[in-house]
């Protein structure tokens, strides 16, 4: 069995849990680096992990023989570190999002394809219970044709970190926004032709915005609406999905599909006059709704290094793939310039 040889980029919140700890309990993965201009938080990992510490990013790089480097700075940053690991012929896994600027993005990708060196973003909304829950409730193709998909994060959070300042790649557009836009491509697989978005500055103490709206509209005229408001003490659904026979309801805990079980009732006969039969235009008095209540903690995450080491290390397909990542920046980048 192979085993990856991971430097680290940036040892924040995300950065130590999910890529310093996570592969240090991995058989298949060795974290021999670690870098990040904290040396409190460079010491930590050291006497933690054994690893080597930098803090210089371009040493780490040169003189490390790593197989993969995953870089985990804020935004600002992933332009310059991937470029570089990429042109020193390093694999890439990339925190999302993929950089602060669609022309940035691009260009990342393009080395990507120059170099023949892999990238991958982490997306771990891909890969949770509730997700997994959402794929398996889809195939059962209960509620008929769906028109509308809602996808809700609420919360009362005053930033006050580098994710509320712009200039540092911050706000909840590229930070909450592409984890979203993200999962919807990975689970509708729509072909968007309209974006609008709306964003404002609510709490944030920075100059970054904390409540967004984003609605899309693909080909198929399915409207699919983004709501991240850190502004909100409310806890709405996390998904509400609207079908021609029913609706999905998902929140942290249950999934519950309210469908009727054909659409018998709703072939109606058209009166095509001004004096409806009866005085009755509609078909609510013959309606019998069925319910399906499915538990999220039924389902289990799917472990992201699992997804690291098949694609790194087993050449398998991608879960994200790097053209969903550029789709993300390129809608990002349209409700940045509205």
């Amino acid at each position: 069995m192979k085993k990856i040889k991971i430097a680290t980029v940036g040892l924040g919140r995300v950065g130590f849990s999910r890529h310093v700890q996570d592969p240090s309990k991995d058989s298949r993965f060795q974290v021999i680096a670690c870098m990040d201009k904290n040396k409190e938080r460079l010491y930590e990992a050291r006497d933690l992990y054994d690893v080597n510490i930098y803090e210089d990013f371009y040493k780490m790089v040169d003189n490390e023989e790593a197989d993969l480097i995953v870089i985990a700075s804020p935004t600002n940053f992933h332009y310059e570190q991937t470029l570089y690991a990429l042109n020193k012929g390093k694999d890439v896994f990339l925190e999302k999002p993929m950089a602060v600027t669609l022309d940035e993005a691009k260009k990342i990708y393009e080395t990507s394809i120059k170099t023949g060196k892999k990238i991958m973003l982490h997306q771990q909304h891909r890969t949770t219970a509730s997700t997994n829950a959402l794929l398996d409730i889809l195939q059962m193709n209960l509620i008929g044709d769906i028109f509308s998909v809602n996808y809700h994060i609420h919360g009362f959070k005053v930033r006050n970190d580098w994710q509320a300042v712009k200039k540092y790649g911050g706000g909840m557009l590229y930070n909450y926004g592409a984890h979203y836009i993200d999962v919807i491509l990975y689970v509708f697989k729509p072909e968007f032709k309209n974006v609008y978005c709306n964003t404002n500055k609510v709490l944030s103490v920075g100059d970054a915005e904390d409540v967004v709206k984003i609605i899309l509209t693909d080909k198929k005229n399915i409207s699919y609406h983004i709501d991240i408001n850190m502004a909100s003490n409310l806890t709405p659904p996390k998904w509400i999905i609207h079908g021609s026979l029913g609706n999905i309801i998902i929140t942290d805990e249950t999934a519950t599909i309210t469908y009727l079980e054909n659409d018998n009732m709703l072939k109606l006969q058209l009166q095509d006059s001004f004096a409806a039969t009866n005085r009755k235009y509609d078909n609510t008095g013959q309606l019998t709704w069925l319910k399906k209540t499915i538990v999220i903690s039924d389902y289990q995450s799917t472990p992201y290094y699992d997804k690291v080491y098949e694609f790194f290390a087993q050449n398998k397909k991608a879960i994200v793939p790097i053209e969903d990542s550029l789709r993300v920046m390129e809608i990002l980048h349209q409700c940045e310039n509205q």
